[in-house]
């Protein structure tokens, strides 16, 4: 966006940073639409990467390699951490110098995928919230909200949310 690049291109060495983690994201991610990969990097460099560089005139030092914020950013692509794991990581990151994959992989902060450990994490949640369940069931859907955080609790933020969401409905439309 417009805001994107204003922030983005406020000092050279941050414009020189975006540009060159967005080169290796279209590299790396093999992705065939830049501008999706250009929104990506800008709101996690935006939020992230900013708020922890220092800057000496032109010269400016990044706490993570564009390289770096690459990687980290294609365990969110692919589906093995989620976007808040991936603050979490990047902070990691950030004060230790490790990588994203060897900090999740320590960490065990990969998202839960399994659909049978999902589905069991959410049948407790709805066993746990019969009221809810009832209020679903007779139209009000904008619980369905409520569960994927309940479920999200359950499982401190492990569960893929995609999996939790198409769980919650099957389990909710079947009983």
């Amino acid at each position: 966006t417009e805001y994107d690049a204003s922030v983005l291109c406020a000092h050279p060495a941050i414009a020189r940073y975006f540009e060159d983690a967005a080169k290796l994201a279209v590299e790396r991610w093999g992705e065939s639409d830049p501008k999706r990969v250009g929104k990506t990097l800008a709101n996690f460099v935006q939020s992230e990467v900013l708020r922890d560089i220092q800057t000496d005139g032109l010269q400016a030092s990044f706490p993570v390699a564009p390289a770096a914020i690459v990687d980290l950013l294609q365990l969110v692509e692919n589906g093995t951490i989620n976007g808040k794991i991936a603050k979490k990581v990047f902070a990691t990151m950030a004060e230790s110098g490790r990588s994203a994959t060897a900090i999740v992989e320590a960490e065990g902060l990969a998202q839960v995928t399994d659909a049978g450990a999902i589905e069991q994490e959410v049948r407790k949640v709805l066993d746990a919230n019969p009221r809810q369940v009832s209020q679903y069931r007779e139209g009000k859907t904008s619980l369905i909200g409520y569960f994927v955080g309940q479920v999200m609790k359950a499982t401190q933020g492990a569960a893929n949310p995609k999996v939790v969401n198409e769980t919650l409905r099957k389990v909710l439309g079947a009983s």
